[in-house]
């Protein structure tokens, strides 16, 4: 199989329901903070505390910049399995059975300065960071005579290609109480949002291929703000730091996006038509310490609260009804509408229904010369997405991870750092589970029942100037 371009003949096909992104979760759902490597936490004072903390930037020295990327590789599949009463051999059977793949590299980008204005109690930063999403592109599958859609693969009904993510640009302040060794800060966000993704799709909601099926693209974006504060505490000088932040959710609540979606249907005329997609996004809590145990040896170990239930749904609305989105997009466990007097129907109610998760992480680092740091770590997050929703599009398991880095000071202005992470995830097999199939308009959808794997391997590499 080969890799598929990003731009293609079909992004000029949809239908009426899209969307998601297939996002690569390096974190809880497809939360991606990985900016900063072993030194993004919340214990830390350094320019990324702009996100992670904003109390540790008062405890920063100077003028400081930093420049980040993380190079991801990843590799997914989705094994599908065969619905009952089909035969393998049919043309039904081999466009909808059998196993997507892709292999995608990933670029996030970071950076951050700040400066604590000549030595004043007061420390300002900037950044940009990357903190939720990803992008994936999936590979194509072998033609199947009499089904022209499963080239796309049998992972196309949830997604083929797409991006969901947020982009951060923060700018806040800290003021450190010298004589308590505490910093308080706070930094607003400004988001700049995006969904945008093709996906197989039939007026009925279903995967049949007879007639053909149609194809849906969306491309939707929001700008939201949102607020970070935290506190840095160093009870014991030169040796104990204790740090505590509070991310709010982007938007405060519900984010709406808007954009086009446009849509190819067997039984329909192409059209293109404006509309808004509405979610939450979480909020998040960060507690850690940090120990110098001795000038050569160092103990982190730092924790993280998601509040991913917030991410109820996702709901496609037409232009303009976004200020009813609240009473349009309710709807029961069984995916049927709530209110029956409601002033208009969603285009489609994407069930997500996801879980708070929590992550927890040790790390250690060693000085066998002051100039040379050796870093080591290792963690546990859970995963946001319960059996009955989880998809190719967006899909998460428990994982666990483990980093060894360097990191080298050239000079007492110049540091930089490579540290690698694998991020090992659990196999989740949903076969036999009573997915979004089974729901009531407006929010069924094919089964997503089946057999996920995931891997991701990270670069991260890091430069430190001070002036």
């Amino acid at each position: 199989m080969t890799s598929r371009p990003s731009a293609r003949n079909l992004a000029l096909l949809t239908a009426a329901g899209l969307l998601t992104a297939s996002a690569s979760a390096q974190a809880g759902g497809f939360a991606s903070a990985r900016f900063g490597g072993e030194r993004g936490n919340p214990t830390e004072a350094n320019p990324f505390a702009l996100y992670y903390n904003p109390g540790g930037l008062g405890m920063t020295e100077g003028t400081r910049l930093t420049l980040d990327g993380n190079f991801v590789f990843r590799d997914a599949s989705y094994e599908r399995p065969l619905a009952a009463g089909v035969d393998a051999n049919s043309a039904e059977g081999q466009a909808n059975f059998g196993e997507g793949t892709l292999s995608n590299f990933l670029i996030a980008p970071a950076l951050a300065v700040s400066s604590d204005l000549g030595g004043s109690p007061v420390t300002l930063g900037l950044g940009f960071f990357v903190p939720f999403g990803g992008s994936a592109v999936w590979d194509t599958a072998d033609p199947v005579e009499g089904a022209a859609g499963a080239v796309d693969g049998v992972q196309r009904w949830y997604t083929i290609d797409g991006t969901i993510q947020s982009l951060a640009f923060s700018l806040g302040g800290a003021y450190l109480i010298e004589p308590a060794n505490l910093s308080i800060g706070l930094a607003t966000n400004l988001y700049l949002s995006k969904v945008e993704t093709i996906r197989a799709r039939n007026s009925d909601g279903s995967d049949t291929i007879d007639p053909i099926e149609g194809r849906s693209f969306i491309s939707v974006e929001s700008t939201d703000l949102g607020l970070g504060l935290g506190l840095l505490w160093e009870p014991i000088k030169d040796s104990l730091w204790v740090g505590l932040s509070y991310q709010s959710q982007p938007g405060f609540g519900t984010m709406t996006l808007k954009g086009n979606l446009k849509n190819l249907l067997a039984t329909a005329e192409p059209s293109d038509t404006p509309v808004e997609l509405t979610q939450s996004l979480p909020d998040i809590v960060r507690l850690g310490a940090r120990y110098r145990i001795s000038p050569e040896l160092e103990a982190r170990l730092f924790a993280d609260f998601t509040r991913w239930s917030t991410f109820e749904n996702q709901c496609i609305l037409n232009e303009g009804d976004g200020p009813d989105a609240e009473t349009i997009c309710a709807t029961e466990a069984n995916g049927a509408y709530t209110n029956a007097d409601r002033p208009n129907n969603a285009v489609q109610v994407l069930k997500r229904e996801w879980e708070d998760t929590f992550g927890a992480r040790l790390g250690l680092s060693y000085w066998p010369m002051e100039a040379l740091e050796i870093q080591v770590g290792g963690g546990f997050d859970s995963s946001a997405i319960p059996d009955q929703f989880l998809e190719p599009a967006l899909f998460d398991m428990n994982k666990t991870f483990a980093t060894l880095g360097l990191r080298y000071d050239f000079t007492d202005s110049l540091g930089m750092t490579v540290a690698a992470t694998n991020v090992f995830y659990e196999e989740r097999d949903t076969t036999g589970v009573a997915t979004s199939e089974g729901l009531e308009n407006p929010s069924t959808q094919p089964s997503s029942a089946g057999i996920y794997n995931q891997s991701i391997f990270l670069l991260n590499a890091n430069l430190d100037m001070a002036f």
